[in-house]
């Protein structure tokens, strides 16, 4: 299986990565990489919305 993930920070693709490496689909991995994002670029996402 090839797959592409393209965000911000190299830890957000790892979080990406690491979902669709333990079995998960596509939402899976884009989820995680939605809850990193917040954490590796709190400026850019938030929970509560964009920067």
């Amino acid at each position: 299986m090839k797959n592409v993930i393209a965000a911000g920070d190299k830890i957000t693709v790892d979080a990406a990565r690491t979902i669709l490496e333990a079995g998960g689909n596509a939402y899976d991995a884009a989820v995680a990489a939605c809850f990193m994002a917040m954490v590796a670029e709190p400026a850019l996402t938030s929970a509560g919305g964009g920067g």
